[in-house]
């Protein structure tokens, strides 16, 4: 008798807990119920900044990012500035719903996240003192003598791993913002950084002459997307939804060219159709009597 009324409250609670998991809300059904989009986020020109004195958010991802509020009736709370180190723990625990700063997908990253659809493209170069005339090429940054200022845990430090091997390297901490990275090499504390060049373009605004991009060639060119949370693909698809609709009606062409700096590249994201070319006029038919 005792077996068998064990073998019941297992089957119950085991029960109850696979119901539990079954109804769990997810991110989609949130954020609809409560009508509340929460963000996470890293300051990084001229994608997001934060005025010190205002706290006032601004940049290509927040107007982007506002504007999918406002389709979706939906209010934007920038939640959680994350830093670089780890942007995407504060999704996982359900501090914020989705990562709204600048993230490039890799492998490593899509095991974690998921992403939206690309809503612009924009190249990364390598950089260097505009007075240093080592390099020429990409290939001549691959150096011992090269040291090249990474922040820890940014994509950067990718790309040094696969093209320059034999660089050597100043890590800045998580924390650190583009700008810091720059000055290193102004500084002469490194020689070379990696940058896109949108953000680059901000710094030789404000510090004319003191950079050139020593890559003729894009090292990469980097997708802009959203960061979303896994296997929620109502979530996803009403993101990529308002995405497409922001690039059709050139809402996104819009903020880019209001934040586009000289020296910046932008690259548009393909249209999804080709217009078909008009039928010639066929000749008119010769009635031969």
């Amino acid at each position: 008798m005792k077996k068998r009324l064990l073998a019941l409250v297992l089957v119950v609670v085991c029960g109850s807990s696979a119901f539990a998991a079954d109804t769990q809300e997810s991110v989609f059904e949130r954020v609809n119920r409560t009508g509340l989009l929460r963000c996470g986020y890293f300051t990084w020109p001229p994608f997001l900044m934060i005025d010190p004195n205002t706290k006032q958010a601004s940049g290509i991802y927040h107007d982007v990012i506002e504007e999918i509020g406002k389709q979706l009736h939906l209010k934007i709370e920038w939640t959680e500035d994350t830093g670089q180190a780890n942007p995407f723990e504060g999704m996982k625990t359900g501090r914020f719903d989705m990562f709204c700063g600048p993230i490039t997908p890799t492998p490593d990253r899509a095991k974690q996240v998921g992403f939206s659809r690309p809503f612009f493209y924009i190249p990364y170069y390598a950089y260097a003192r505009a007075d240093d005339a080592r390099f020429k090429t990409a290939k001549d940054i691959n150096d011992p003598k090269t040291k090249i200022a990474v922040i820890d845990g940014e994509f950067a430090y990718e790309i040094v791993k696969r093209d320059f091997p034999k660089a050597s390297l100043l890590t800045l901490p998580a924390l650190s913002d583009g700008a810091q990275v720059m000055m290193s090499v102004t500084s002469k504390k490194a020689d070379i950084f990696l940058n896109d060049s949108a953000a680059t373009a901000v710094f030789m605004d404000k510090n004319p002459d003191q950079i050139k991009i020593a890559s003729k060639e894009p090292l990469r060119t980097l997708a802009a997307v959203i960061v979303l949370p896994q296997n929620d693909m109502a979530f996803k698809t009403m993101i990529d939804t308002v995405l497409d609709q922001l690039l059709e009606d050139r809402f996104v062409d819009s903020v880019v060219s209001t934040y586009a700096l000289k020296g910046s590249a932008f690259l548009p994201v393909a249209k999804g159709y080709r217009l078909a070319k008009e039928p010639r006029a066929r000749p008119a038919a010769v009635n031969h009597k």
